[in-house]
């Protein structure tokens, strides 16, 4: 697929009548005590993809410091004293989501396993990202990830997760990028993106992607929950699991790559890869 791929011919097209709703709302699932962060690259991220409306379901702790990082967003709160409440709340969410991406600094204490089994269960399809901590719990209980099987999830481990997930040792993941996806994806019926350089995705019935974009200066905590989000925002605006993992895969390389070119590679953060994403996608448009 890669020599095939054009971004351009991808990304979702632009209503000059549409409305917030016309774009999709993207419920982001993320963010422990302490882990403000993640829920707010994620956040930024699916709004920089062109979605119409993100809603951040995270703990209470979290709400001061990001409704002032991102005050765009809807905020639902959690304090985990009740698990009535948090089921109540959760549901809510999901019941006005179009897309979801679940993980990002979500912890793995009681809490949030109680989230991720409440959305497993979850009887509507929503396409959804799932992704770091939400991928160690998923690989600690298989029921979990039964339950995703055969929905439009695309799952987006880097080696070390893939390794929990999987059983296989990292070395053994690392030789071969291609066939370990393929034969996870194929096994689950899911999407499996597997991170790292030439990051590859794989999908049942579909060709194998392998990306071409991005460099090492990406190595920096919170580009994983960048790539969440923006793969959700596409997800929100219709795309399949398929296509919006590929592009956003080349679209968050590609930002990477332009965050190289003005700080450097040594000195890049994950927040400088959402406005490279900003300017590859305003590329993409002219």
């Amino acid at each position: 697929m890669t020599s095939a791929f054009k971004p351009e011919n991808l990304l979702p097209g632009r209503s000059c009548e549409g409305h917030k709703g016309t774009f999709g709302r993207v419920l982001i699932i993320a963010g422990s005590p302490g882990m403000a962060g993640a829920a707010y690259l994620s956040g930024m991220s699916a709004y920089r993809s062109g979605c119409g409306l993100v809603e951040i379901f995270t703990h209470e702790e979290n709400r001061i410091i990001l409704q002032q990082l991102l005050p765009e967003a809807v905020m639902t709160t959690y304090s985990g004293a009740d698990d009535g409440e948090l089921r109540g709340k959760l549901i809510r969410s999901l019941d006005r989501a179009d897309a979801a991406a679940v993980g990002c600094g979500l912890g793995l204490d009681r809490c949030a396993a109680l989230i991720l089994g409440m959305f497993c269960r979850y009887e509507r399809v929503i396409p959804t990202v799932a992704d770091a901590d939400a991928l160690t719990l998923l690989a600690e209980d298989p029921d979990r990830l039964k339950r995703l099987e055969g929905r439009p999830v695309v799952i987006t481990p880097h080696p070390r997760e893939m390794s929990r997930l999987n059983g296989m040792t990292v070395k053994e993941i690392v030789s071969d990028r291609t066939g370990c996806a393929r034969e996870y994806a194929s096994l689950h019926s899911i999407t499996c993106l597997l991170k790292g350089h030439r990051t590859v995705v794989a999908t049942p019935g579909e060709q194998i992607y392998v990306n071409q974009t991005g460099n090492d200066g990406m190595a920096a905590g919170g580009s994983g929950d960048v790539l969440t989000g923006l793969i959700a925002g596409l997800l929100a605006q219709g795309m399949s699991v398929h296509e919006a993992a590929c592009l956003g895969a080349w679209i968050h390389g590609a930002g990477g790559d332009r965050a190289a070119e003005t700080h450097g590679r040594h000195s890049m953060m994950a927040r400088d890869l959402i406005q490279g994403i900003c300017d590859v996608i305003r590329e993409i448009e002219n």
